[in-house]
């Protein structure tokens, strides 16, 4: 799996999926970017990626779960 191969995920013992690392130290750019589908139209990739990156900035997997709402 290519999340944990990036440290993203860990598998434990058990088989359950955690993260691979403190929740303030996973941006949520770095998942976006190990979860990449072949692009069908050269240079689209790369602006979506651009736009991406611009929308999430720094944003940490932490950061994007605080501003969930819960209930």
């Amino acid at each position: 799996m290519r999340l944990e191969t990036a440290g993203l995920l860990a598998r434990t013992a058990g088989e359950r999926l955690l993260p691979g690392r403190d929740l303030n130290a996973i941006l949520v750019s770095d998942i976006d970017a190990d979860t990449r589908w072949p692009d069908p139209v050269p240079g689209l990739q790369a602006r979506i990626d651009a736009g991406v990156g611009e929308a999430l900035g720094r944003m940490t997997l932490a950061d994007l779960l605080a501003d969930r709402p819960t209930g």
